[in-house]
């Protein structure tokens, strides 16, 4: 039978799922809309793929493992992932309406803005896959799925591969779709191929969504591939002009010289489209220093690489601008690694025009940093200056921040070397209360010495603050300042929310589990499983002790409580069979009144437990008619996992029979009691 026929049917359960409807279907297999048996509504997708065969086995486990390992709000996260019926499938995300970013576009008539600012969130769920040692190998359109509300996510990592495990790929096969496949893939070097394959794909995206076509086309395959590999892309409609530098250097022919990061060419994005054209990359720069150079055989010193600047401005730009002379001559020296001193007939003739004092205040740091670098050996580099370390600090995250102190050290006193490094502390995995304190005195500096503060830049020191408040034990701070955010970092609501969960544990569960409420679906950050999972042994511990005291209505919010913070924090924490036979005594009203809401609980904790399942299928069967819906899950996971067909039997007959008595059924559950 062909894997089209073996495809399951809507209205059918599959793998434990009610499937709903078909939502889509390719050549890779069909996507349906799923419920699970308590009621969560998801996406169900089935693979056609021989699984018998390595390599399709191999490929299915590693999208699955790579979609649950990263979790990103621009990926479409993976639940789950198995095999049932012969057939390879995963729980995902449901994404209702979405659609492929070519159809978005071409659909709402996007402007070019709002493109681009899908690219940026697409370059951001990359770098994160990058950042986790996933590259993803087939970045196209397709796989970039655009919700209702316009957010981007990245979807199908069944070419990613891990850069920590084993390479999969034989390195004479090509993989990935052809209009984006980099050079070093169509010549069959996938087995190298790393984040810059990624990054020549999103040169591609980008320059379809700048110009609406494809930089390279043909009649045939060959063709299509002989262009990508010899030609250069056709160049950009006037207007759009500013952006071809940057798709250049994404496009480029061979991997060391496109941009090493995703970051980098989204930063470089951002910077062709400001105003201050400073916040470009080295490589950017590195690469407007050479068309100046060849335009006008300038040499390679410190003054021809200033005055290469400015005529690669005056070249492309319709009039000598002085604001981009200034803007171009500023970008050429910060990011090159030319001595300073030899600098210093150039930076003392640099003047801003009078209309631009931000251009001003940058040439007035220049020069003082000019006379940090004066007497200093001819040959020491930027990267050894004052300079240097800022701008190495600056561009370097979470590592930067010893760099920004040897700045602060050296004598410069900027107020954003404050900024970058309560940054760049900031982002660390761990915050230690001494780097917390740091923080804190790095953020209050800045703000005195700045004034009001960019929202963009504030939002990213808010949150740093936020994390500082919450390791020093600041928890109303830190409440305040997250108030503030627009949006709370994943990682920075889990941190505050352990820190309320700790002390709360022994005495306040209620508390504890309230805690727990604003988090978003999904595990902890990777940095924060240790301390979830030792915060969900805690809850444990304590559950057990208020089973031993004796579990009553009086309590049994406190037991619920402790049962679901242990269930969310540490899910693969071991409940013994023990303790599972004295919390279905406690509510199975044998002893005492049923404990309803600890009975539900208990019932979507362990799915898989056919005994829990069976007993309180019993004690669905002693409530009274209007609590008796709240245990029909459990009714269907009992029959679902009871091995005997007579068994099965006698409780579809009990569940038909409650079926039947219940008051104001609903559709469904009448479709249930006539099927």
């Amino acid at each position: 039978m062909s894997f089209l026929k073996r495809l399951p049917s809507p209205g059918t359960y599959f793998a434990g799922h009610f499937l709903e409807a078909e939502v889509g279907r390719g050549g890779a297999g069909a996507v349906y809309r799923a419920r699970t048996p308590e009621g969560r509504v998801l996406a169900l997708k089935v693979l056609m793929r021989d699984l018998s065969e390595e390599r399709q086995r191999v490929r299915f486990e590693r999208e699955a493992i790579a979609g649950q390992e990263l979790r990103h709000p621009g990926v479409v996260a993976v639940y789950g992932s198995g095999v049932e019926q012969g057939l390879g499938y995963m729980t995902m995300e449901l994404l209702e309406e979405a659609l492929p970013l070519d159809a978005y576009v071409t659909q709402h008539q996007t402007p070019l803005p709002q493109r681009l600012r899908l690219f940026g969130q697409i370059c951001e769920a990359v770098q994160a896959a990058h950042d986790a040692g996933l590259i993803h190998r087939d970045l196209k359109p397709d796989n970039v799925l655009v919700t209702r509300e316009g957010r981007a996510k990245v979807v199908d990592f069944g070419l990613a591969r891990h850069l920590d495990r084993e390479r999969l790929t034989q390195s004479g096969a090509t993989m990935g779709t052809l209009f984006y496949m980099a050079p070093e893939q169509i010549r069959g070097n996938t087995a190298h191929a790393d984040a810059r394959a990624d990054v020549y794909a999103l040169g591609v995206i980008l320059y379809q969504l700048v110009s609406g076509l494809l930089p390279f086309t043909g009649e045939s395959a060959m063709e299509i591939m002989r262009r990508t590999l010899e030609e250069e892309p056709p160049p950009l409609e006037p207007q759009h002009a500013a952006y071809e530098p940057v798709i250049r250097l994404a496009l480029a022919k061979e991997p060391e010289q496109r941009y090493p990061t995703v970051r980098d060419f989204a930063r470089d994005l951002i910077a062709s489209e400001s105003d201050l054209g400073t916040a470009a990359s080295g490589l950017l720069a590195a690469q407007r220093l050479r068309r100046a150079a060849a335009i006008g055989g300038l040499g390679l010193g410190t003054c021809a690489l200033l005055g290469g600047a400015a005529l690669y401005y005056s070249f492309g730009a319709p009039a000598r601008d002085p604001r981009l002379l200034t803007e171009a001559r500023l970008l050429e020296l910060c990011a090159s690694a030319a001595p300073l001193a030899s600098a210093s007939e150039a930076i003392a003739t640099l003047e801003a025009p009078p209309d631009a004092p931000e251009l001003a205040r940058e040439v007035a740091r220049l020069r003082a940093l000019l006379n940090l670098a004066r007497g200093r050996p001819a040959e020491a580099s930027a990267g050894q200056t004052p300079l240097g370390w800022a701008w190495a600090g600056a561009s370097a995250g979470q590592a930067g921040a010893a760099d920004l102190t040897r700045a602060l050290r050296g004598g410069l006193e900027w107020a954003e070397l404050y900024r970058w490094r309560a940054l760049a502390a900031g982002e660390a995995a761990q915050l230690s209360r001494s780097a917390a304190r740091q923080v804190l005195s790095d953020a209050g500096r800045w703000r005195e010495a700045a004034g009001p503060p960019r929202l963009p830049l504030d939002e990213r020191l808010l949150a740093a603050e936020a994390r500082a408040f919450v390791a020093t034990g600041q928890l109303g701070e830190a409440r305040r300042v997250m108030r503030e955010l627009r949006a709370v970092p994943r990682a920075l609501s889990w941190e505050f929310a352990l820190a309320l969960v700790g002390p709360a544990l022994p005495t306040r569960p209620l508390d504890a589990q309230a805690a727990l409420l604003p988090l978003a679906p999904g595990p902890p950050p990777p940095a924060l499983e240790e301390a979830a999972q030792a915060a969900g042994a805690r809850a444990l511990v304590a559950l057990t002790r208020l089973v031993r005291d004796g579990i009553s209505r009086k309590n049994q919010d406190q037991a619920v409580a402790l049962l679901e913070v242990q269930r969310r924090l540490d899910p693969a924490g071991e409940i013994t069979p023990a303790l599972r036979r004295e919390l279905l005594a406690a509510c199975n009203g044998l002893r005492a009144p049923i404990l309803l809401e600890l009975a539900v609980l208990l019932g979507e904790s362990f799915p898989e437990d056919a005994h829990v399942q069976r007993e309180l299928a019993l004690v669905a069967r002693r409530l009274d008619k209007g609590e008796q819906r709240f245990l029909f899950p459990v009714l269907r996971r009992s029959i679902q996992l009871d091995p005997s067909p007579a068994g099965r039997f006698d409780q579809e007959l009990a569940f038909a029979y409650l079926l039947a008595h219940t008051s104001e059924p609903t559709p469904a559950e009448v479709a249930e009691f006539e099927e």
